[in-house]
């Protein structure tokens, strides 16, 4: 996977960037949060989905144990 990121610009939305499916099991808070962030967000006005803020948690992590 890490070979196919590096043939997409950086700058690419990740909406138009290749999906690669993942299953998960979360445990049941882990679950609600995310659900709560969602309807947060559209509450705030937003349109978003379990997946993009899944994806911006990932996103917004450290690159390095040094951060």
């Amino acid at each position: 996977m890490a070979e196919l990121s590096a043939q997409i610009p950086p700058e690419t939305p990740l909406p138009y960037c290749p999906e690669r499916s993942v299953g998960l099991s979360l445990p049941l808070p882990i679950n609600a949060r995310i659900d709560l962030l969602v309807e947060l967000a559209e509450q705030a006005g937003e349109r978003t989905s379990r997946k993009e803020i899944v994806a911006a948690c990932i996103l917004g992590a450290p690159d390095s144990a040094d951060e």
